[in-house]
């Protein structure tokens, strides 16, 4: 089983901006959210808790509440706004929507000095399959991950196209369990 921690609304997100590559630090009250949120899946068993190197100190507020190790991964870093990062997000967003269109027929195109789609999803699916198979962890990761996690989820955590709610973990249960 894998429980999907949402990050807190950072600093950016609050703003309306897009995120990229760059660590944004908690702020106190990210930090209460968090531990409210881990009062959820206390006791359930979770052997470790897994990140981004870029969000280490919000898994490591989970973790440590959890009493359990902290495993950082770079292939789970988030979407790469590269020279859009602290942009905002509606100007973000046009400009990947120009790109979706030619995504279509070459998913290798990067956003400028970020991401390509391929780049992500590779990162992305590597590590569902590598989490799913883990008998009870937690992941620390923020709303558009999650979104993508979902959709690579048979048993989908909400339908596609409604929203992942703020404050809410989610579960990913392999289907053996």
């Amino acid at each position: 089983m894998l429980y999907l921690v949402p990050l807190p609304p950072s600093r950016l997100d609050k703003r309306h901006k897009a995120t990229g590559w760059r660590h944004i630090g908690l702020d106190g009250e990210g930090r209460k959210m968090l531990a409210e949120m881990v009062k959820q899946i206390e006791g359930r068993g979770i052997a470790e808790v897994w990140a981004s190197d870029l969000d280490e100190d919000a898994a490591r507020v989970v973790a440590e509440q959890l009493h359990v190790p902290l495993c950082k991964e770079f292939q789970l870093r988030r979407f790469n706004w590269g020279r859009h990062h602290a942009a905002p997000l509606s100007k973000a967003e046009d400009i990947v929507s120009g790109l979706i269109k030619k995504w279509e027929t070459n998913p290798t195109i990067p956003i400028r000095s970020g991401d390509s789609w391929m780049s992500f999803e590779k990162r992305q699916k590597r590590m569902y399959e590598k989490l799913t198979t883990l008998d009870c962890a937690a992941l620390v990761t923020d709303e558009q991950t999650m979104r993508y996690w979902r959709d690579l989820t048979p048993n989908a955590l909400v339908r596609n196209g409604n929203p992942i709610h703020q404050g809410k973990i989610y579960t990913i249960r392999r289907l053996e369990d």
